[in-house]
């Protein structure tokens, strides 16, 4: 990331809005200003300027409207859900070894 940016990512009070400045940054650096320009339909002169008018004031409006920037392939999971699934699998990986082959413990029998 850009020094300048940096220091202006660092500026900002609010840490989820922080947080998403820094991932939008990260990823315009990653893919870069001309194929960015391109896409828009701008001159990458223009997307450097969009970092330094645009880009907190987006980050910002994500923020208030409880969004987040996240990679196409990601996926939602629900907490509750997650912290079940969680707690089956590690309930599941502590169960004792069964006698047999096929790795099941049937209690007793």
């Amino acid at each position: 990331m850009d020094p300048l940016m940096a220091d202006t990512v660092s500026q900002i009070p609010d840490a989820r809005t922080r947080k998403t400045l820094s991932v939008i940054l990260q990823r315009v650096a990653d893919v870069g200003g001309e194929a960015i320009g391109r896409e828009l339909g701008i001159d990458p002169s223009g997307v450097s300027r969009m970092k330094k008018e645009d880009f907190q004031r987006i980050a910002r409006l994500l923020t208030v409207l409880g969004l987040k920037p996240v990679p196409v392939a990601a996926k939602l999971v629900d907490p509750e859900e997650y912290a079940q699934l969680k707690k089956w699998a590690i309930r599941t990986l502590e169960m004792p070894n069964a006698d047999d082959d096929t790795g099941l413990h049937w209690g007793g029998q």
